[in-house]
């Protein structure tokens, strides 16, 4: 299931299938999360959460994603793959950088390491695919300067070769 806010009504939530193999229709539902208060069994009242059913959702899971995604360009929001395509450019753009040392600083920024992969497999990234020098891999921007830049480069032992 997708969840998402209705862009209109903030308080209107939104739920709908990413797959459904049981039935022709794809469509969710809408709902609202309200409060009533109930009488326990002790006697005393007590506000507990309540689903408000309010009709159909005609859009699916991915519909609803990308009406998500196109508010957040909207709004200026960076996703966590823009992010991630921002920080590796920058930190690509002095040359290759070997593989567990661009994970590791990428973890320290905030970026996980699928993120770094997304933008690799993006078309039109700029990312390169990691080459191999020896038994170390390496990443670095597409063109013709870019393998040209080594940073630290590595000592090659002729037998890992």
């Amino acid at each position: 299931m997708g969840f998402s806010r209705d862009p209109e009504d903030k308080e209107l939530l939104r739920m709908a299938r990413v797959k459904n193999n049981l039935s022709r229709k794809r469509s969710g539902m809408k709902y609202r999360i309200e409060e009533v208060e109930i009488t326990l069994a002790d006697g005393s009242m007590a506000k507990v959460p309540h689903v408000e059913w309010a009709g159909e959702c005609e859009e699916d899971a991915d519909q609803l994603m990308a009406i998500e995604k196109e508010k957040g360009r909207r709004l200026g929001e960076t996703t966590a793959l823009d992010k991630a395509k921002q920080w590796l450019r920058s930190r690509l753009k002095d040359g290759p950088v070997e593989s567990s040392r661009l994970f590791d600083e990428a973890k320290a920024a905030g970026i996980s390491r699928d993120s770094l992969f997304r933008v690799k497999r993006q078309e039109g990234s700029g990312v390169a695919p990691a080459f191999k020098i020896g038994a170390v891999w390496f990443w670095s921007l597409t063109g013709p300067t870019a393998a040209a830049k080594m940073e630290d480069p590595p000592e090659i032992d002729p037998a890992d070769l």
